[in-house]
Formats: structure tokens, sequence, C-alpha cells
């Protein structure tokens, strides 16, 4: 089933809560690339000498990595600064193919808006909201 829900065109996979495999709908595609564009300071400030060098040759073309590149390639995805994707090499060897937010929306034909203010596109419902059955 994960395997299918993975390569359904309608998600994507991503590492979002608590490190773990996440699958979203495309509905909400276009918050997520918003704040992998951001490059906010909860994003950027701790981030090693390494994982900003990893980065910065992301943000130029995709890359795969592996071995020392192990641990910059986890800070990129666990501030949700890369879109990334595992797999095994030839050898057998576990790897991770990076790819910038920009490159994967080229590549996966999405049409995301440049524009689009992530912090708006999360903001909680207007207060009227309520929750059926609660009386909240």
């Amino acid at each position: 089933m994960n395997c299918e829900l993975a390569e359904h065109p309608e998600v994507l996979a991503i590492k979002l809560i608590s490190r773990k495999i996440t699958y979203l709908h495309r509905a909400l595609w276009t918050a997520v690339v918003a704040i992998g564009r951001a490059r906010e300071s909860w994003q950027m400030e701790r981030l090693s000498h390494d994982a900003r060098s990893l980065l910065a040759e992301v943000d130029r073309k995709p890359i795969e990595t592996g071995g020392r590149w192990s641990k910059p390639a986890s800070e990129l995805e666990t501030n949700l600064l890369v879109y990334s994707e595992q797999f095994h090499t030839a050898a057998g060897a576990h790897a991770r193919r990076l790819e910038s937010w920009d490159h994967w929306a080229s590549r996966t034909g999405s049409s995301l808006n440049r524009n689009f203010n992530g912090r708006a596109g999360l903001t909680p419902g207007p207060p009227s909201c309520k929750i059926k059955g609660t009386g909240e």
C-alpha cells in the first residue's frame, strides 16, 4: 500500500511529521513548496557549513548523495529546504537524490505559484468556524 501511495501522481511523499514519511495530497503542495522556498531563519540558522554548501549545489542542479553528505542532506530534508528521494544504488547502498523545489516543480509539471505566501496558506480558519457536534 505505501509503495502504491508514494507513486500516486496526486501524492507527495516527504519527511514532515516526526521525520517520518508523510503523504501529502496535491492540494497542499503549493504550501509546502512555499515553505521550502522561503529560507526562513528557522530553516537556515542552524545549518552546518556542509549543509549550506550542499544547498548551494542543489540550487544549481539535482544531485545524488551518499557517504559524507548523508548528514548535511538530512539537515536540508528536515528543514524542508529540498525535495529528497531515497533509493538504492546499483551496489545496494542507500543514497538520496536531492533537488530544489523549483526543479522539482518543473520536473513534475506542477504549476506552483512562485508568489504564493506560505503563511497565508497555513493560517487557521476564521473564528466563526465550528466543529460539528462539539458545540465549539
